[in-house]
């Protein structure tokens, strides 16, 4: 006999078991250990959202950000026109809407650009 092989005639005496009961065994573990896989499998962990990212291609500048819990936003801010626009995304409806836009030079005319300092140093002037 092989180490490790299975004599029926012995499982039989000592357990009461013939191959039956062990087939049904193996078949019953078996089915055990893969319906926790399953289950492990379809539990979903929340979705990661990313917030505050942004990316630069261009004239254009676009932000991300989180409005609600199934609501992201995009800004767009196009640099050379000196606007930026809202876009709202709705994750449940899969919807994008723009929210509005509004032009940056209002925003420019109220702050005032320090003066550069002059030195009050012995060096030459320009």
């Amino acid at each position: 006999m092989i180490p490790g092989e299975i004599n029926m005639s012995e499982l039989q005496e000592k357990t009461g078991m013939n191959q039956k009961d062990l087939a049904i065994g193996v078949l019953s573990t078996t089915a055990i250990v893969l319906f926790v896989g399953l289950i492990l499998i379809s539990i979903q962990p929340e979705r990661a959202v990313a917030s505050g990212m942004g990316d630069r291609g261009g004239d254009y500048i676009m932000i991300v950000g989180e409005l609600r819990d199934q609501e992201e936003s995009l800004y767009v801010l196009n640099t050379a026109m000196k606007r930026v626009i809202q876009y709202r995304y709705d994750m449940q409806k899969k919807q994008i809407a723009v929210l509005g836009g509004t032009d940056l030079n209002q925003f420019m005319g109220a702050v005032q650009q320090p003066k550069p300092k002059r030195g009050r140093g012995r060096g030459r002037r320009p």
